[in-house]
Order: structure tokens, then sequence, then C-alpha cells
């Protein structure tokens, strides 16, 4: 059964969770086809990513149900070592990630939004770290992940009390890029994803790795980085393209490398 849904158009890649009825809860087998999914878009180059869910979620987080009915199992599949393995191919994709966040994004779900370079929330959107309710932290990034993003304090507070934080908190804490109104939201979503497509691939990817690597280091060895990088495009299609077209004054068309 196909519980991940995927599409290709323009260059753009949306991979759509599609559980509805258990919320889009992440099981063996969702981690599996979503894994899957990843291997098709690189196949297929495309560059950019939307990863959203079917009806009122994002995704509930882990499968709690199948969790329960296999905790004892030895000869079950290891969900951690999926979601793991999962959240690091994700995270690493070399394209830039829309989190199209529809609905509640809890647990696990939540941590794949924070693994997303961009995050564009539904009016409904909720955001929970979620796993303090099963008595445990959480266990797919988010410790690594939320603090970068809304910082120390906020993070642990979220982590702790496991609460719910609303579309419009979220966009206030800085842990939603943009909060869309009712109507507009996927046609938001595909505006983001069109720009981000059409742009320079290779460079997006490098900034992305700077920005991220950025916080171990001095000012001077991030300029050297940032200098390093700079001159592995010098010879790229899209560096001179650029170059060409503001020397021309006309529009520019990257190909992404």
């Amino acid at each position: 059964m196909a519980f991940v849904d995927i599409e290709v158009k323009d260059q753009v890649g949306v991979l759509r969770l599609n559980r509805p009825e258990r919320l889009n809860a992440l099981s063996v087998d969702v981690l599996r086809q979503f894994q899957g999914a990843l291997a098709r878009f690189r196949d297929q180059e495309v560059r950019a990513i939307v990863l959203t869910g079917t009806g009122r979620a994002f995704s509930a987080g882990a499968d709690v149900k199948e969790w329960a009915s296999t905790v004892n199992d030895p000869d079950a599949p290891s969900w951690a070592d999926l979601a793991h393995a999962l959240m690091v191919a994700y995270y690493e994709f070399p394209v830039p990630k829309i989190a199209a966040v529809n609905g509640l994004a809890y647990g696990a779900g939540c941590d794949f939004t924070l693994a997303s370079d961009i995050r564009i929330a539904h009016p409904r959107a909720v955001f929970s770290e979620a796993y303090i309710r099963l008595a445990i932290p959480p266990d797919v990034g988010g410790t690594w992940l939320l603090p970068r993003i809304v910082g120390e304090a906020r993070a642990l507070e979220m982590i702790i009390t496991g609460r719910e934080v609303a579309a419009q908190e979220a966009a206030r804490m800085g842990l939603v890029h943009v909060l869309t109104g009712e109507d507009d939201f996927w046609p938001t979503v595909e505006e983001w994803a069109r720009r981000l497509a059409q742009g320079p691939t290779a460079a997006i990817r490098l900034a992305r790795d700077l920005v991220r690597g950025s916080s171990a280091l001095g000012l001077r060895a991030a300029m050297a980085a940032e200098g390093r990088a700079t001159e592995s495009l010098h010879d790229s299609h899209d560096h001179r393209e650029a170059l060409a077209a503001q020397v021309e004054k006309r529009g520019v068309t990257f190909l992404g490398h």
C-alpha cells in the first residue's frame, strides 16, 4: 500500500504523506517509502522538495500503536534506526526543502519540519515536541534542530512541556518563515518552490552548509570557508551566467550547476 505520494513537476518534487486516517503517522512502511521517494527525487534531479501531508495533519509523528506492538519483538525492524537514517538523508539532501505544514506536526513530524530549510504554515498548523508525553526525550534530532531555530531557552520549554504551539505563535518565535491565509496556503507553497527550483542550486546548497557550520567557527575561519565555497563555483555555469546577465542587463537563467 502506498503511504507516500510523490509528484515531480518543473523540477519540484512534492512528497505527500498519505495516511490521513492515522494523521500521517510514521510507521516503518512510511519511513521506508519516504526514503525511497528521496532516492527517486535524486534520480530525477529535482531542484526543490516540498514535504507535506494529506488531510488535517502534517504528521502526528511515530506510529505509537505499531511501536507499542513491536517494542518487545527482537525481530521487528528498528523504528529508531530507520527514522534516524531517514532524518540524515532528508536533512542532507542537496536541494532546498520546504515543509508545507498543513496541520498538526507532532514529535518526529515536528522534527521533519525543523530539518526543512523553509517552513510555510497553514493557519491550522500546530507544532509540538510531543515525545515527553511518552516519557521519553526527542529521538529524531529535535534537541539539536530546535535550539538552532528558536534558541535554547524556548526549545527547552517546548521539549520538556510537550505543549502545542499554534501557527501564529510559531511565526512570532521564528519557527515558521511564512504564515499564510486559509485560501493562499498552497499557492504560496508553489510560488516558493518554483522560486527555489529556478535558483542557483549549487550556490544555495553551499550557502546552507556554510550557515549550518558557522556556529562552530570564529569569524576568520567562517570567512575562509566562504572563500573556499565561492572559489569552487567560479567556473560554474550559474556563476558565469549571473555575471553575464548583470553586465548585459538581462534576465538570468540558472541550470543548477
